[in-house]
């Protein structure tokens, strides 16, 4: 969880989102103000609008003879009952240039002019008074020159505060919702952009988790991959390539040394016994043969640690660990250990290197005998995806769990000869199937498992 909510704060993409939709929300923020201040400060914007609006909406509504006077004026329904209900709020003039009226909203209705002045056609924008109540009117020109009206639109500034009111609410209502929901079809919009934009980081990602020890060799594409990021994704892979060289010469040596030193153990030890001034022979050959193991398991752990030099075929478990008991059955007599092999259900086969799942067992087994007192016995117990192998001796001390696959450790007070490197080949051989080796402590002894998908 804690994991979680560090890479959710970390996340390159949730810093972009929150960082764009912030900006955003500051501009659709300041926008609205700037908007509400407009309307509030500046109402005569929004009535000269209304007006210019209205003029041209009578404009579109004119009709003219076939001589090109104006004949009538074509108003909407919704706006024709202004006129109608409202004949001391809202007002128009048709003149021509001299002042003299051609069609209006009412009856016998002149030319507006401001209070004791004659028409001015040069006057475009004045206040009138009629009934007690302000009017504010605006003069605009219809027609070409050589035939130009004007038209008069006068409208309360009563009537303009009303409807400036319920404007402005309106309009506040309908830009807080809108300007919300863009907001989140933007963010919507945006998650999805970054989504796709750092879809080439997450494939390095997931190809960067699949790299082992096992497979240095891979390396990570650039297919896909912004242009930004190339530098650091050749660099990485310039890493592997040097970390998998110096992973080569170091199992390359480790192979070379073992092979260059079994043939003077081999000397060595025929020279032990031929060798007849020698007083106690058994002790030095049993230090050559100590050492010959020795190197034969750092063979072995060079040649099992490559993944290449596995050679994987369907194999059938149960007969590779029934091999095994049987090339152990002398070793435990001799020890006065009996092997039981018990095969509860026969597993499925699988892809697996036999040779190397013999050596797995072989070294648990031979683990299991060297630690089962005599007249014990070792059971190898055979299931559908797992073997287990039970001995019946002092079991593994808790502390010593942790390091039992370690290379070269060897638990304090070991009375076996040994590297320490028999449980370490084993769990080898185990990662490169794929599988699970634990051990772990019961009523009887120690109990190794080996699980594998079938």
């Amino acid at each position: 969880m804690r994991l979680m909510k560090h890479r959710l704060t970390n996340s390159l993409a949730l810093r972009l989102l929150l960082t764009t939709v912030l900006a955003l929300a500051m501009v659709f923020a300041i926008l609205t103000l700037g908007i509400g201040y407009l309307l509030h400060q500046h109402p005569d914007l929004l009535d000269a609008h209304s007006l210019q609006e209205e003029a041209d909406m009578l404009i579109r509504g004119l009709r003219f003879d076939p001589a090109g006077r104006p004949v009538s004026i074509t108003i909407p329904n919704q706006a024709q009952w202004l006129y109608t209900a409202l004949p001391d709020d809202t007002k128009y003039r048709l003149l021509d240039t001299r002042g003299r009226p051609l069609l209006s909203s009412e009856p016998g209705g002149q030319a507006l002019s401001p209070a004791g002045k004659p028409f001015d056609p040069a006057l475009r924008q004045f206040e009138i008074r009629i009934a007690g109540h302000a009017l504010s009117v605006h003069t605009f020109d219809v027609g070409p020159p050589h035939n130009r009206y004007l038209l008069q639109v006068a409208g309360s500034l009563r009537l303009g505060d009303v409807l400036r009111r319920v404007f402005t609410m309106q309009a506040e209502k309908a830009l807080t919702f809108n300007l919300s929901l863009a907001l989140l079809i933007f963010a919507a919009v945006l998650f999805c952009v970054f989504h796709h934009m750092l879809k080439p980081l997450r494939r390095a990602s997931q190809e960067t988790e699949q790299i082992t020890p096992r497979s240095l060799g891979v390396r990570l594409t650039l297919d896909s991959m912004p242009c930004e990021l190339y530098p650091l994704i050749e660099s990485f892979n310039d890493s592997l390539a040097r970390l998998e060289k110096g992973f080569q010469v170091q199992q390359e040596f480790l192979a070379a040394a073992a092979h260059e030193l079994k043939t003077p153990l081999t000397l060595l030890r025929a020279g032990i016994e031929m060798e007849d001034k020698l007083e106690d022979k058994s002790a030095l050959l049993r230090e050559a043969d100590l050492m010959a193991r020795h190197v034969q398991q750092l063979l072995q752990l060079a040649e099992l640690s490559e993944i290449q030099n596995y050679q994987f075929a369907p194999t059938t478990l149960a007969s590779v660990a029934e091999e095994t008991v049987g090339y152990l059955q002398r070793r435990a007599a001799m020890a006065g250990v009996e092997i039981e092999l018990i095969l509860e259900q026969k597993p499925d086969s699988t892809l697996a290197d036999a040779s190397a799942v013999f050596v797995l067992l072989k070294n648990i087994l031979e683990n299991a005998i060297l630690h089962t007192p005599q007249q014990g016995t070792v059971r190898v117990l055979i299931r559908e995806g797992e073997i287990r192998i039970c001995d019946q001796g002092p079991g593994i001390q808790p502390q010593h769990l942790p390091h039992l696959f370690t290379r070269f450790w060897r638990a304090p007070g070991n009375r076996y000869d040994g590297a320490g490197l028999g449980l370490a080949i084993c769990l080898e051989i185990a990662q490169a199937h794929g599988w699970l080796l634990q051990a772990i402590n019961n009523d009887e002894g120690a109990i190794f498992k080996l699980r594998w998908r079938a």
